[in-house]
């Protein structure tokens, strides 16, 4: 409950799909997720599976990098 009162949940619909599937992924879902994220606006993806997502068109973080950006950005 809490991750959804902090964050966005991006949708997933039939252009999500459609774009997911020329993505140059492994694993479908991770395509579902570059491709929802994409199209949603997000900045970056938070996984901690980066390598799964070498070709993600998004920076891809793990969640410890998000925290010290957060950190980062809260002490300037």
């Amino acid at each position: 409950r809490r991750l959804l009162s902090l964050f966005a949940v991006a949708p997933v619909h039939r252009p999500v799909l459609e774009d997911a599937v020329g993505l140059h992924f492994n694993d479908f879902e991770n395509a579902v997720l570059d491709a929802a994220a994409g199209h949603a606006g997000a900045d970056v993806i938070v996984t901690r599976n980066l390598e799964d997502f070498e070709t993600s068109r998004l920076p891809v973080l793990t969640p410890e990098e998000l925290l010290g950006s957060l950190r980062e950005r809260a002490s300037d």
